[in-house]
This record gives C-alpha cells, sequence and structure tokens, in this order.
C-alpha cells in the first residue's frame, strides 16, 4: 500500500467518525430537548410496587444527569407516602407498563379485537362467531330455496 492510500483511508475515517459524532450529538440534543420541552408537573398514571396498586396523581419532572445521556423522569408519592417514578426518557425501560395491573387488564380486554386470522388463538375467540354465521347464512339459503320449490342438494 502506498503513502497516497494510506492518507486516503485515514481521511475516509476521519470524515466517518466525524459524521457519527454529528449524528451522536444531534441525538443528545433531541434527548435535551424532550426533556426540557416536558412540563415541569403533569398529572399522570403511577404504579407503587411497594402497594402494589395502581394510581393517578401530579408528578414532579426530575432528572439524572450523571450520565452522559441525561435521564428524566416523574416522581410522585402513592397515597400511603411511597415515592414512585414514571420516565420521560427512556419509556421503553419504564416499569410501569411492565408492571401497571390496569395496563395488563386493558392488554387482555383489548389483545382479543387485535387479534388476526393466522393467530392461533384466533379460532377459539372468533371461531363460533365464524361458525355461527355461517350456519345462519346456509340456514337462511335453505329457507329460501324451500320457499322457491327447490330442494337443497347436498
Amino acid at each position: 500500500m502506498n503513502r497516497l492510500d494510506r492518507l486516503n483511508r485515514i481521511v475516509d475515517y476521519n470524515s466517518e467518525q466525524r459524521e457519527r459524532e454529528k449524528a451522536e450529538e444531534e441525538r443528545l440534543y433531541a434527548r435535551q430537548r424532550e426533556i426540557d420541552e416536558a412540563p415541569d408537573t403533569k398529572l399522570t398514571d403511577f404504579f407503587c410496587e411497594r402497594c402494589d396498586r395502581d394510581f393517578e396523581a401530579i408528578g414532579f419532572k426530575g432528572t439524572i444527569t450523571c450520565y452522559p445521556e441525561h435521564i428524566a423522569f416523574y416522581e410522585a408519592k402513592c397515597p400511603k407516602g411511597h415515592w414512585t417514578r414514571r420516565r420521560i426518557t427512556d419509556q421503553q425501560n419504564d416499569p410501569y407498563f411492565c408492571k401497571s395491573k390496569v395496563l395488563a387488564r386493558e392488554r387482555a380486554e383489548m389483545g382479543d379485537a387485535l387479534l388476526q386470522p393466522d393467530d392461533p388463538r384466533f379460532d377459539s375467540v372468533y371461531g363460533w362467531k365464524l361458525r355461527k354465521r355461517e350456519s345462519d347464512r346456509l340456514a337462511e339459503l335453505e329457507r329460501r330455496e324451500w320457499e322457491d320449490g327447490r330442494k337443497l342438494t347436498k
């Protein structure tokens, strides 16, 4: 490898590194903007692990800044006085979504509505409705044919 090739590789690496740094800077800026735009107080749902119950309260914004990526959260006390948190940033890691009994109940209620025909549970949930609809349709067809004086051939 000659000197020109080496210099081209170094230039390419440095420009790629600058692009990566710029993308990281933009991501951190967007995260900070999300924290800044969040209201200082907000009425939201919480789950207290110690009481094992859901409640609604006014959350006060707080941030943890000891990491390069600041973490923002809402903090509130449950009716019994225990502190609980909901994340503003990193919502995918918010334990509320895994532990809340209200959300679990809503997911169970809405889960059947979102079933697709290729889902294994589809037949157990909707099979009877489809069979009843088909049998009603066949009964109506048979009734009409009898009224017309024709017999249904099987």
